[in-house]
């Protein structure tokens, strides 16, 4: 009835429409328990059952599961770090100090690091034990060491990838790279490297092959580099200038000879002086010559070029010539190192060097085949016939004219040979009637002989021959010179007298009461003014008895008379038992002696006479001839030059078309320039190609100089003379056109 008390039977008793209430007398509630935890669900309504159930889905005792799914979810149970309440404690994963893995970092970090009590290192992998932080990084697409990145770069089994955009097999630098645990399946990636400095460009790659186009195609930081015009930039024209702004001469550098630069950028020539600081020095006595600075008095090198030297010049490059008597050779040796030939190609020019700096020349810093030595031949033929023998060899005279040819006197054949410059080679023979014993060459090109057989000086021109010949008033002749105002001093040999021959008059003046002791070698010392005129001029002459070395003074002394005022002046003492053969004037002025006694060389300062400094050399030098070119530079020519070296299209060849020379000629003839050229494919086969002309001279040809010859590069000689020292040629520019081939 309505109002009766509920009893749990199933009934209802109080008519309610409700049977078995939660507060029915014999009821007993119960929570479901779907996940069977032990814990009803108390998000769902209890219900009232009278007695005890089956099975265990129902709890009767025990309800606040806020997760009757999950079986780890109930009151009371452990706090996870996994973003679920697990203790149904209305928190979220509050205080999860569980290492649910056992990696040994727990599972939660502080989210407010409010310093409650939670862990600082949170393990992004909970459940999983190879994942932690710290843990190595391995290729497998997760981020093991809880960085936030999956397969870093250094993960093991990574293969790093940069995106090749191109396709040319090169990844590119300003893409970031990735790692990969397997090959790129798409083709868009390389592994191996990430230096593609345009990875937009198939054709720009550190493998591709450079081309002239204005960009980095191997991408080596240099753009057209070894395929770029000469000029610069692609062009197959080329038009090359020496002597601007841009471009300008450098007459500092060894390639040049006699010539200084002018105000205005351009370059003349240096009337009053030449440029080579050497000496050349034959040591008879070993079959050797001394190349010596004559501003250090180092000995830089020494060199075994044939069989008893005796007679030194040099040519209008400072080269050395020397002549021996022993074996009737002539030869060439370099003074620069640039001109000497590689001929075993080993990459390097094997040649004497002072190695350990002690300005003397030992025999392990010799080379046996020395590179500098350009040439070395027998002019009279393959004889070996010394001077005292009958037939041909025994050089005993040489000298060098204006056109830089070697012209050599034999004294067993009286011949007198003029050879190539280049090569060597006899180009002309003139038979003479008296055996060469010297010679000197004129301003005119003339050549003057000492002959001691018969004692004689002989006058020769280069294209008729020989025109005449004087017996030596004392009967007696050994070495000569010719000073500025054309007259020619022969040394009187054992006669201790000098003569002084007039080519105007054909007439001799000699000079008696010398120092004692033979006279023996002569040179002239000239000085001029600004404007060329000569102002004084004196001639040494060399005094030593041969055949002994005592202490008496037949051994020690230079005789001086003014070639101007024709009156002796105070003798040089060198003040020791020397034996000077012979003397020369160097670049500076100074006055050098060669000294047999003494194996020495000695240099001595003219104005004060005192002896500056005496130097080794080979043993029993015994030279008296032009060693050091000046009379070459101040008597048979006043000229000087400069070289330049172009290069073409590397790779390509060069087809070098034609040259322009603008230079400053005033005297009306007086001054003038000659052009020679030669090519190679390397700069090292430069040296051992011969030179194309002198063309000119200049004027009165004119440019342009048509060269249209091909090789990968050219040298270019200028060189520049007078004939009137009042007048001075200037080079102001010269131009060299150039095209692709």
């Amino acid at each position: 009835y309505p109002g009766a008390p509920e009893v749990c039977n199933g009934t209802d008793d109080d008519c309610d429409g409700q049977s078995d209430e939660i507060n029915a007398e014999g009821c007993t509630s119960h929570w479901i328990d779907v996940d069977e935890d032990g814990w009803g669900d108390d998000t769902q309504p209890p219900l009232c059952l009278c007695g005890p159930q089956e099975g265990t889905q129902y709890q009767t005792d025990k309800a606040g599961d806020c997760d009757d799914i999950s079986a780890q979810v109930f009151p009371g149970a452990d706090e996870l770090c996994n973003g679920i309440d697990d203790d149904c404690d209305g928190e979220t994963d509050e205080g999860g100090q569980a290492d649910s893995d056992g990696d040994g970092i727990k599972d939660c970090v502080d989210p407010d690091d409010d310093g409650d009590g939670w862990p600082d290192i949170e393990d992004c992998a909970p459940l999983n034990p190879s994942r932690y932080p710290g843990a190595p990084e391995v290729c497998n697409g997760l981020d093991d060491d809880c960085d936030g990145v999956a397969d870093p770069l250094n993960s093991e089994g990574c293969v790093t990838y940069w995106l090749d955009g191109d396709g040319d097999g090169y990844g590119s630098p300003l893409t970031p790279p990735h790692c990969s645990c397997s090959p790129d399946p798409a083709g868009l990636y390389v592994s191996l490297n990430d230096d593609d400095c345009d990875d937009g460009t198939p054709t720009t790659s550190p493998e591709a092959t450079e081309v002239c186009n204005y960009l980095d195609d191997n991408c080596d930081g240099e753009v057209d580099e070894g395929v770029a015009s000469p000029c610069g930039g692609c062009s197959p024209t080329c038009v090359l200038e020496v002597g601007t702004e841009d471009n300008p001469y450098d007459s500092d550098e060894a390639e040049t000879g006699n010539v200084i630069p002018t105000e205005d950028g351009g370059i003349t020539l240096a009337s009053n002086s030449f440029e080579f600081p050497f000496i050349w020095v034959a040591n008879s006595d070993e079959d050797s010559v001394s190349k010596m600075n004559t501003e250090t008095g180092c000995e830089s090198a020494r060199y075994d070029i044939c069989d008893n030297p005796s007679r030194t010049a040099v040519d209008l490059e400072g080269n050395g010539i020397i002549a021996c008597r022993g074996d009737g050779h002539i030869g060439k040796v370099a003074v620069l190192e640039i001109d000497c030939v590689d001929k075993n190609g080993n990459g390097v020019i094997d040649t004497s060097r002072d190695i350990n700096g002690d300005c003397q020349i030992s025999a392990d810093e010799m080379v046996a085949e020395d590179e500098c030595i350009l040439w070395r031949l027998p002019p009279d033929g393959g004889f070996n016939q010394g001077c005292p023998s009958n037939g041909m060899g025994c050089a005993r005279a040489a000298g060098v004219d204006a056109e830089n040819y070697v012209w050599v006197g034999m004294w067993n054949s009286m011949n007198l040979h003029r050879l190539h410059p280049q090569t060597g080679s006899v180009v002309k023979t003139i038979k003479l009637n008296l055996r060469p014993y010297g010679l000197a060459i004129d301003g005119d090109g003339i050549i003057w002989v000492a002959s001691r057989s018969p004692h004689a000086l002989g006058r020769v021109h280069p294209e008729t021959g020989q025109t005449g010949s004087w017996a030596h008033p004392s009967d007696r002749a050994y070495g000569l010179a010719i000073d500025p105002f054309g007259k020619i001093w022969i040394a009187g040999g054992e006669a201790a007298s000098v003569a002084r021959f007039d080519p105007d008059t054909s007439s001799f003046m000699t000079f008696n009461g010398l120092a004692p002791g033979n006279t023996r070698g002569v040179a002239v010392r000239i000085e001029k003014d600004d404007a060329g005129e000569v102002v004084s001029s004196e001639v040494y002459m060399a005094h030593h008895a041969w055949g002994n070395c005592s202490s008496n003074g037949t051994h020690r002394t230079i005789s001086v008379i003014d070639t101007m005022t024709l009156q002796q002046l105070p003798s040089l003492d060198l003040g020791h038992v020397a034996g000077p053969v012979g003397v020369a004037v160097d670049s500076l002025g100074y006055v050098w002696s060669v000294n047999q006694c003494s194996s020495s060389a000695s240099k001595i300062d003219p104005e004060t006479g005192l002896v500056l400094g005496n130097y080794p050399v080979g043993s029993a030098p015994y030279t008296y001839s032009d060693m050091t070119g000046y009379a070459l530079k101040t008597v048979t020519t006043d000229q000087g030059f400069y070289r330049e070296t172009f290069s073409g299209w590397p790779g390509s060849q060069t087809l070098w078309d034609s040259l322009v020379v603008e230079a400053d000629l005033p005297g009306d003839g007086a001054t003038w320039l000659e052009v020679s050229y030669r090519l190679a494919n390397t700069v090292g086969d430069l040296a051992a190609t011969p030179w194309n002309g002198p063309h000119g001279p200049y004027p009165p040809a004119s440019f342009p100089l048509d060269i249209s010859q091909t090789g990968n590069h050219m040298e270019v000689r200028l060189t520049l003379g007078t004939s009137d020292p009042a007048f001075l040629p200037t080079l102001k520019k010269f131009t060299v056109i150039a095209f692709e081939q």
